[in-house]
């Protein structure tokens, strides 16, 4: 018990550390300068932040999820860059280690839209998934199941 009593206020500060972190993380990536969107990054050669606006982002209803994800009224996006043709209405994040996201008709492996069975998807594991149709390594289909018994 007294081993405990001498390590809880340790734990309590790595916890706080861990949640100050976060929050960091969260609110590093991107930054809303005005009217403007900025994507942020640190040069992992040079350890200088990077910067750059995300043409067409719309400031007002930018929304970030977690620290890569976010989204606006009309787009959602990966690492600063549009996921094109992903529905912002209707768009999650399925995994944020492995990078699978999902909106109602189509899931994307990061930037690349990779199934039309968004219902039946599966994340499985190392990168790989599968639907009712197809299992995938990240965004290549490597096994197709038959259709309807054909």
């Amino acid at each position: 018990m007294k081993i405990f009593s001498v390590l809880a206020p340790v734990f309590g500060i790595m916890l706080i550390g861990f949640a100050a972190l976060l929050y960091c993380v969260k609110n590093f990536t991107y930054k809303i300068e005005g009217e403007k969107v900025i994507h942020q990054k640190v040069n992992s050669q040079t350890w200088k932040v990077e910067k750059r606006e995300i043409a067409g982002a719309h400031a007002p209803s930018f929304k970030i999820m977690m620290s890569t994800y976010a989204k606006d009224k009309n787009h959602a996006y990966l690492d600063g860059r549009l996921i094109k043709g992903c529905d912002p209405k209707t768009f999650k994040v399925l995994d944020y280690t492995w990078k699978f996201s999902r909106d109602a008709d189509h899931v994307y492996f990061r930037h690349s839209k990779i199934s039309d069975d968004p219902e039946n998807f599966e994340i499985l594991e190392k990168g790989e998934s599968k639907d009712r149709f197809h299992r995938y390594r990240y965004q290549q289909v490597v096994e197709t199941f038959k259709k309807n018994g054909v």
